[in-house]
């Protein structure tokens, strides 16, 4: 690998997760589009990001000293997600590079206006219904895989 497309891929890292950070995720919502720009295979970047993730242990570490964890949702989450990922694995694997760029793009173009011009999305609590929280969990699951 040159040193040059080296470094702008520690830089796009850092970027990305100190974003990831301040937003409460999504990080790789610009790592993987911008890794598949600069010529590495779909695959290999969804595979990079999956295991950069594996840092967030120390923002986990940091949220739970500080009390920010609802521990009693942590349970469902973590279901939820490792049921995501292997599933998620499964057909990520199955698709052929063009279409998972066709599907990142697409993802894209409809989150990106969303983020946009929804500045308050999770900056107060609410209380929800509990048919929105199933709704809920139905959305982060999909979001999981």
């Amino acid at each position: 690998m040159e040193l040059d497309l080296f470094l702008l891929g520690i830089a796009i890292s850092l970027f990305s997760g100190l974003i990831g950070q301040l937003a409460g995720g999504g990080g790789g919502m610009i790592t993987i589009p911008l890794l598949i720009f600069l010529g590495i295979p779909p695959h290999t970047a969804i595979g990079s990001n999956k295991t950069a993730g594996l840092s967030n242990i120390f923002s986990v570490y940091k949220y739970a000293k500080a009390g920010k964890i609802q521990w009693k949702w942590v349970p469902y989450f973590i279901a939820i997600s490792l049921l995501a990922a292997v599933i998620g694995t499964k057909l990520v694997l199955d698709i052929e590079p063009r279409v998972i760029e066709l599907i990142i793009s697409s993802i894209m173009l409809v989150i990106i206006p969303m983020v946009l011009t929804k500045q308050e999305w999770g900056n107060k609590r609410l209380n929800s219904s509990r048919n929105k929280k199933g709704l809920g969990f139905i959305l982060y699951s999909a979001a999981s895989v």
